[in-house]
């Protein structure tokens, strides 16, 4: 898990995320959702998570260009 943990930290990472527009990354995304699905409760709250953590990164990304 370790690696997934790195990554989605790296997907999250505003300085980062921003710069290099991390949204587009298919592995660090998949990544980010491994973490988020086996830190859950349930799929519905990782599915939840997941939505607000991109419509987040969306908006903030929206409003810095």
């Amino acid at each position: 898990m370790s690696r997934d943990l790195h990554m989605a930290v790296y997907y999250l990472h505003p300085a980062y995320h921003y710069t290099y527009e991390l949204a587009y990354e298919d592995n660090l995304t998949a990544a980010f959702t491994r973490v988020v699905e086996r830190l859950s409760r349930s799929l519905v709250q990782a599915a939840d998570a997941i939505d607000e953590a991109s419509i987040g990164l969306s908006t903030s990304i929206q409003t810095n260009t």
